[in-house]
């Protein structure tokens, strides 16, 4: 009988389950007994996946109600740890540092240099205020909520004076209207 290289490969193949399957059966054997000898040496009940094995003594099945009562009376007290909450909270501990400030001098302190807007006009039109705003020689025509030159909000018009928010330096100002 002649034997091909496909043949050589199944016969490797079968060789190798043929010794897993030898190993693992050896293992279940040897480990069934190791169970066996533990229930043996310890009368204790030994739990399995699908029997409770009950060895060293009588299963008596009768209700304590000693033991019951005793098993009813005992409160729980905990350690204060929420067992439902996987993050445990810390106390809070307060740290105090002293810290040195410097108060700048009045030669010291940096003028805020104003909104470089100026409101020239106002007009109302069926409920809606508009205003002019001057900017160099650049106008602008804005409403509530509008934002000017990329930077400035218009928060709150009226017919005497717009208030602006700057949004780079998040610093807001009131705009009076200039007359002449």
């Amino acid at each position: 009988m002649k034997i091909e290289i496909d043949d050589h490969r199944k016969v490797a193949i079968a060789a190798v389950l043929v010794v897993v399957a030898v190993v693992l059966v050896g293992r279940w054997v040897v480990v069934g007994s190791d169970v066996s000898a533990i229930a043996v040496r310890n009368p204790v009940v030994q739990a399995n996946r699908t029997a409770v094995v009950v060895s060293g003594g009588s299963f008596d099945p009768t209700l304590r109600l000693a033991a019951l009562r005793e098993t009813e009376a005992t409160t729980y007290v905990g350690s204060g740890r929420n067992i439902f909450r996987v993050v445990e909270e810390r106390p809070k501990v307060e740290i105090v540092r002293k810290v040195e400030v410097k108060v700048p001098e009045p030669s010291e302190v940096v003028a805020v240099d104003p909104i470089p807007l100026s409101f020239f006009g106002f007009s109302r039109k069926s409920g809606v205020s508009t205003v002019f705003l001057l900017k160099g020689e650049d106008v602008f025509l804005a409403r509530e909520g509008d934002i000017v030159d990329r930077r400035y909000k218009i928060v709150r018009v009226r017919p005497e004076a717009v208030d602006v928010e700057d949004l780079l330096r998040e610093r807001s100002g009131r705009l009076v209207l200039r007359r002449g």
